[in-house]
């Protein structure tokens, strides 16, 4: 029997969608015709991945699109970068090979290919465990604190904005009864104490991604609609300020000079637009009001409270706090650290990307009607 593809067009496609143009739109740059050709590439594949309307269609545009964002990643050529670039292939295609297992057994196992479709456990266990290597949860986390640091800045963006959000994605697809709330808790708590330890600068915000993007899986487990619709709308505000922050911290790089924390000391008074968008987002993701990031764990909290998932709630609570912890340091030490190494802002076009981030941040914060749009996928 041939399994057709199949695409759908509703509310989840449309936000995952919808974020993916606007992200590309600030991540765009000019380094090369290959450059630019991978990033068409992976944009279509992105849109593929978000309007699958079955597990095959989703499998094959899924492993694609980590195909896809292979060159990007490993495109300066540097040993490090090939190295990173060597170990995503083996996390990529090591999960692949077990979500295609998952896949075959649910077709073996009910003759459809459906999300929905009515599987064993065990093979939903399979589908869970092949999405986890994408949607980087502990322990088969590993490629995305290599291969951040060594990828162009706005590759960096997209992989931490919306590549890691493809494996949550796939989870909100299939409605797993299976809890991930155990391995989703530890992804948050234990990836945001390491990002606290980490002084290089883009790699303390890919451990941040890891903790961050567990908060997906965790809403889903709670299995309350509000709880899941702040599951979906973080994929949104995510995407927006982390991969901010990590266009910030591109500039810091090729501006300054600077990887490291430890020497970011007045980076602010020298480096003002870059260091105000970099605080105005870091604030996001803690979760301040009135900003995006403020909205997402309101509305995953209340979902919480109205479950009873009291831990799941100190969860969300603990990783907010884990967030201040690896990032206001980094705030402080640039505003009102003594004077360090040189530094300026980039000129207007540069500074573009990161304002227009953070507008966004306070944009959804202020106006959170994506809300009521993620609602309709949990209702």
């Amino acid at each position: 029997m041939i399994v057709d593809l199949a695409f759908v067009l509703d509310p989840l496609a449309g936000i995952f969608a919808g974020t993916a143009a606007v992200l590309w739109l600030l991540v765009l740059s000019r380094k090369g015709a290959r450059y630019g050709a991978f990033m068409g590439v992976t944009f279509l594949l992105t849109l593929g991945v978000a309007t699958a309307g079955n597990l095959l269609t989703f499998l094959i545009f899924f492993e694609l699109l980590s195909l896809a964002f292979w060159p990007l990643i490993v495109h300066d050529e540097t040993e490090e970068a090939l190295a990173a670039g060597r170990l995503y292939l083996v996390y990529i295609l090591s999960g692949g090979s077990v979500l295609l297992l998952g896949v075959i057994s649910t077709y073996a196992t009910t003759g459809s290919v459906a999300f929905d479709a009515p599987v064993p456990p065990i093979v939903t266990g399979t589908l869970l465990a092949g999405l986890s290597v994408k949607a980087a949860l502990i322990p088969v986390h590993g490629w995305v604190p290599r291969a951040h640091p060594v990828a162009p800045a706005p590759i960096s963006a997209l992989l931490s904005g919306l590549m890691v959000a493809t494996g949550g994605l796939g989870m909100i697809r299939i409605a797993p009864e299976l809890s991930l709330t155990p391995i989703a808790a530890l992804t948050v708590v234990v990836a945001g104490v390491i990002a606290i330890r980490t002084d290089e600068l883009k790699r303390r915000l890919a451990w941040s991604t890891i903790s961050q993007m567990a908060y997906i899986p965790l809403a889903l487990s709670v299995l309350h609609p509000e709880a899941l619709a702040g599951g979906i709308v973080h994929i949104t505000h995510h995407a927006f300020m982390k991969g901010g922050l990590f266009l910030c911290a591109g500039v810091i790089i090729h501006h300054a000079g600077i990887r490291h924390v430890s020497r970011m000391a007045g980076l602010g008074r020298r480096m003002p637009w870059t260091m105000g968008a970099f605080t105005l987002l870091s604030l996001g993701l803690v979760g301040i009001p009135p900003l995006s990031g403020f909205v997402t764990k309101w509305v995953m909290g209340m979902g919480m409270v109205e479950a009873g998932a009291f831990f799941s709630l100190g969860v969300l609570l603990l990783g907010a706090l884990l967030a201040a912890l690896y990032l206001m340091p980094i705030v402080h030490t640039a505003w009102f650290g003594e004077d360090g190494e040189a530094g300026a802002d980039p000129p207007l076009p540069g500074l573009l990307p990161l304002v227009g981030a953070a507008l966004l941040t306070v944009l959804l914060g202020v106006v959170p009607r994506l809300v009521d749009f993620a609602r309709m996928v949990g209702g």
